[in-house]
Order: C-alpha cells, then sequence, then structure tokens
C-alpha cells in the first residue's frame, strides 16, 4: 500500500475534533460503543492500524508520529465516519 502522507482533506483535524466533542457532549455512552466497535473493525482489518494518524482521534490515544498514513480507505475512514456519526445524530449539514 502506498504511503499516505497528510493532505488537505474533506474537513481539517480541528473540524473532526468539534464534531468527536459536540457527539460525546450528546451521548456520550453511546457513541462510545459505535467508537469502539469502528476502532474493533479497523484494528482487526489492519494490523497496522496504528500507523494512521486518525485513529488516534477516536481512539484518544496519544499522537505519537510521524504517521505513515493519515486514514484509512473508502468507508473505513476515520473523517467519513465522523461525519456519518455527526449526520446521524445531529442531521444534515449545510
Amino acid at each position: 500500500m502506498p504511503v499516505q502522507e497528510k493532505k488537505p482533506v474533506y474537513e481539517s483535524d480541528a473540524e473532526l475534533h468539534r464534531k468527536m466533542r459536540a457527539l460525546y457532549s450528546h451521548d456520550q455512552y453511546a457513541i462510545h460503543d459505535r467508537v469502539l466497535t469502528f476502532h474493533d473493525h479497523l484494528k482487526e482489518k489492519y494490523p497496522d492500524y496504528r500507523q494512521y494518524q486518525l485513529v488516534h482521534l477516536i481512539s484518544g490515544s496519544t499522537v505519537q508520529g510521524p504517521f505513515v498514513r493519515y486514514d484509512f480507505p473508502g468507508e473505513d475512514s476515520v473523517e467519513a465516519f465522523v461525519g456519518r456519526e455527526y449526520e446521524r445524530v445531529f442531521g444534515p449539514t449545510a
């Protein structure tokens, strides 16, 4: 798999953090269960999951670089997961 360097993406890291805080403020237990399920899926599918920068956003682990990759592809994208959960809870964004 080619190295995926950090690059401009759909949302900034700050926006992802803001959405995660909002989700946890809304219902910390429900979102925590969904995050753990998603994290476990990533851990099982990607043995090198800790080398992805955004996995640390949802796991709450200490971010220690350098990272080989920024985010997972497709439906496994942390950024997409956060966006889906935010829309599920708060509705579509403009």
